[in-house]
């Protein structure tokens, strides 16, 4: 289970690249469109524009428009779904393998002729 837990991680962490580009991208639009407005670095009430702008993005990455971003620097980490996929898969067909399951007449027997053996 543990193995299952960290595979997910690996995902996860492998996944986020691209939500990272746009957090960037809505950093660097926000920036811009404080200091076109004239309140960067402070706004009008005192805070920091570069604050409210990582705020603002956190919840919402084209809360100033639609930003875009270069999708080549999105890296695909393929060693992180490999490390996802084996165990998934070796998972799964533990699952669809037959099970041989042995009669509790059939354990005591094989639990007789191992003291026998011993003996």
């Amino acid at each position: 289970m543990r193995i299952f837990i960290l595979c997910f991680c690996l995902f996860i962490t492998g996944c986020t690249n691209e939500k990272e580009l746009l957090y960037d991208a809505c950093l660097k639009e926000g920036r811009q469109y404080h200091r076109d407005i004239g309140s960067f670095p402070f706004l009008t009430d005192g805070r920091k524009a570069d604050d409210v702008v990582k705020e603002k993005c956190k919840r919402s990455p084209h809360i100033y428009g639609e930003v875009s971003y270069d999708h080549s620097k999105i890296k695909h980490n393929y060693w992180v779904y490999l490390g996802l996929g084996i165990p998934l898969g070796l998972f799964l067909l533990a699952l669809i393998m037959p099970v041989k399951t042995h009669k509790r007449e059939d354990v005591i027997k094989m639990m007789e002729d191992e003291k026998d053996n011993e003996s």
